[in-house]
């Protein structure tokens, strides 16, 4: 394995003030799979203040954890000292941490056996719990007792599903067994820690498998109450568009979504999403098109192949509609406000608003109405009926 010039150059210069260095955790895990990893981890025999002392950009991200993030040449990597945890009172964090140079004692205090590995400098594998054996035979293994390690940090469950989502790995039996007693145990976790792990399992290239066994695990994705089944998210592109799947069938979308990691725009763009009840006339799918900005009608659509018939539907056929007609909003009336004005000889007031909506429910109905004379004969009408 042949890692980039930059990580090879911040491992050299922590070598060369006399200590040791080693990308692990899921930089490796990537690199032994064949992919470029998302992020470094690199783990050292330095204490933080010496990392700090070595690289001119650095951040104090986890101090406690001996953790200091590395900028190098527009490359980010998480430094962290070598060490033993003790204790694990409140099932989420060591009550205590002791700095070590002991390279396998630090892999033996991780989770499982495919992030239980280390890569040198020069890209030899460093693997003392199988972990490569274990990734190529598609198994997800525990490092040590699997009950232990769940009872430590409960969040480890979510990171298994993370695992079989990202990598295709199945659990072995002593794992699955023990996520089944201790499944519960994930309401200890925190809703932005939870937040965090199920925004990367949508990421996935075929998540659905993984999100199958977990929710027979009991380890649910969300415990909101649902208007239907959840969707199927292998068929759907972007992580945006599985979101919406997952989302859109909740009775508390906005919750859904943050309780997903969304962004907040993403989050205004799916709680404005209408729900079609019954099959949805050509006047319903002009006023849902007129009233959704472009990036909630591209999620729509790219989420249709996972949604329930209806849905799916309901999502190809406004962004066809989008597509064949525009979006058919006041903007796009072939009469403003001082056009009516001038043409009815009246003053502003709360009519204009009333029957520019008027018009508007007109021309969803039907758009070859939408003339300037047709438009004014049908205001003269309406307020003359409003009288």
């Amino acid at each position: 394995m042949t890692l980039p010039p930059t990580v090879r150059a911040v491992l050299a210069r922590i070598e060369a003030s006399g200590h040791e260095a080693y990308v692990v955790g899921g930089a490796a895990r990537a690199l032994l799979s064949g992919r470029a990893p998302a992020d470094w981890d690199v783990v050292t025999s330095a204490l933080p203040h010496v990392v700090e002392r070595l690289f001119p950009v650095t951040r104090r991200t986890g101090l406690r954890y001996g953790t200091v993030t590395v900028i190098e040449a527009g490359v980010v990597c998480d430094v962290t000292t070598m060490r033993r945890e003790a204790g694990y009172s409140d099932g989420r964090h060591p009550d205590a941490v002791h700095f070590t140079t002991d390279l396998a004692a630090d892999l033996k205090r991780r989770d499982f056996t495919v992030d239980a590995v280390a890569i040198t400098r020069d890209g030899a594998l460093i693997d003392p719990e199988g972990g490569q054996a274990d990734l190529a035979a598609g198994v997800l293994r525990a490092v040590g007792s699997a009950d232990r390690r769940l009872t430590e940090d409960a969040l480890r469950m979510l990171r298994a599903v993370r695992l079989m989502a990202l990598d295709g790995l199945v659990a072995e039996p002593s794992l699955e067994a023990a996520i089944r007693r201790h499944a519960p145990l994930v309401a200890r976790v925190a809703a932005e820690r939870r937040a965090a792990e199920w925004a990367r399992i949508l990421e996935a290239h075929r998540p659905d498998a993984a999100l199958a066994r977990a929710e027979a695990w009991g380890v649910r994705l969300m415990a909101l109450p649902t208007l239907g089944p959840p969707p199927r998210l292998d068929p759907i592109p972007t992580a945006s568009a599985r979101r919406l799947a997952w989302t859109i069938l909740h009775r508390d979308r906005d919750r859904a979504m943050w309780e997903l990691g969304a962004p907040r725009a993403e989050r205004a763009l799916v709680r404005s999403l209408p729900l079609p009840s019954g099959a949805p006339s050509p006047a319903e799918e002009r006023r849902a098109v007129a009233s959704l900005p472009d990036g909630a009608l591209s999620m729509l659509r790219d989420a249709a192949p996972g949604l329930p018939a209806p849905l799916a539907a309901w999502g190809r056929a406004l962004w066809e509609r989008y597509n064949r007609e525009g979006r058919l909003d006041a903007s796009a009336l072939a009469v403003g406000a001082a056009e009516l004005m001038a043409a009815l000889g009246i003053e502003p007031g709360p009519w204009l608003g009333r029957t520019l909506d008027a018009l508007l429910e007109l021309v969803w109905a039907d758009p070859g109405r939408n003339r300037p004379e047709i438009l004014i004969a049908c205001a003269r009408q309406l307020l003359g009926e409003g009288r």
